[in-house]
């Protein structure tokens, strides 16, 4: 049962109440694998480079499902986070750092308050027409337009011209039933019709109606096509899952991916439509890309991990585990 609440509330929830229904000694390799990876400053890394908020904010998420109990390993996280508070300036490190700073309060180690003032001027100047654009002067995009959202909710503001915005939204649908990152005749995308979906959401009943919501009580209106183009984004998804039970993020994509098969479960699961696809073969997908020493592989075809990856994976089983621990008695297994 989903109450009406934000997306990254649900989800956090769902995650949560995932990780709790998988063997305790799985976690707990995750666990171990995050820590090796938290970098001396206290960030984290992707594959390659330095550590940045972006990835950081995937370790902490990680630290988080894990049921980290290491003092230190907060305190360095808060550290970095704070140094970073300063130079942050796109959106999506805007989201990252939010998220870090709320993991935080959470567990008592934040240390210093951060500047909402600054945060919200980065987000107010990627605005463009009915929605926000990924560069100064670029069109619209449904995935910088998620990503606003998601931090506004987040510092507790609502984005301006919620009715705009929906209508940008749905005209960026295509006759797949998927939705476009760009005008036609752009394909359409799981990440984008992912982030379509939950935006579509949130302009309705003052960004607090949930998916599974809006699919069992809109009824007229913009509530009824936001309903409609809903039905018609999770036939797309359906489309999309290949032999391998992963789903592929477009029509033509060669293989599945884990980030796209993570994408879609974490939507139906919030929307309660789990039931549409074939959860055993998405399941086995999952845990073939599991690393022995922790981890996720990106896809079948890739063979390193990262924080980024290793979230999508827990979290990906995490949702799978807990629709089967709601379906039948008894712990599901790996």
């Amino acid at each position: 049962m989903h109450t009406d609440r934000t997306f990254l509330a649900s989800l956090e929830q769902l995650l949560a109440e995932g990780v709790a229904s998988l063997p305790k000694r799985f976690v707990e390799t995750q666990a171990t694998l995050v820590r090796t990876q938290q970098a001396p400053d206290g960030g984290f890394t992707g594959r390659r480079g330095q550590s940045d908020v972006y990835y950081t904010a995937f370790g902490a998420r990680l630290m988080e499902l894990t049921g980290c109990q290491d003092a230190s390993a907060w305190k360095r996280l808060d550290s970095f986070a704070d140094t970073s508070c300063p130079v942050v300036t796109e959106p999506v490190d805007v989201l990252s750092l939010l998220e870090c700073h709320r993991i935080l309060n959470r567990h008592g180690a934040a240390t210093s308050e951060i500047d909402e003032n600054r945060l919200t001027a980065c987000l107010r100047a990627s605005r463009t027409g009915n929605g926000y654009a990924l560069g100064q002067g670029a069109e619209f995009s449904v995935y910088q337009t998620f990503i606003v959202l998601l931090a506004c909710e987040l510092l507790g503001k609502r984005v301006p011209g919620l009715a705009q915005v929906a209508d940008a939204v749905l005209a960026r649908q295509t006759a797949d039933g998927g939705f476009a990152e760009s005008a036609p005749p752009a394909p359409s995308a799981v990440n984008p019709t992912c982030a379509a979906l939950v935006v579509l959401s949130a302009t309705l009943r003052g960004n607090t109606a949930s998916l599974a919501t809006i699919l069992t009580t809109a009824l007229s209106g913009r509530a009824l096509r936001v309903r409609q183009a809903a039905e018609r984004a999770f036939e797309f998804f359906v489309s999309l899952q290949g032999e391998d039970g992963g789903f592929r993020t477009h029509a033509s994509a060669p293989c599945s991916d884990l980030l796209s098969t993570f994408t879609v479960l974490s939507v139906l699961s919030t929307a309660d439509r789990l039931a549409a696809i074939s959860i055993a073969d998405t399941a086995r997908y999952v845990r073939a890309l599991a690393l022995p020493a922790g981890g996720f592989r990106p896809s079948l075809l890739d063979s390193d991990t990262d924080v980024e990856y290793t979230y999508y994976g827990l979290g990906a089983l995490a949702i799978l585990a807990r629709h089967a621990a709601n379906r039948k008695p008894g712990r599901p297994t790996l």
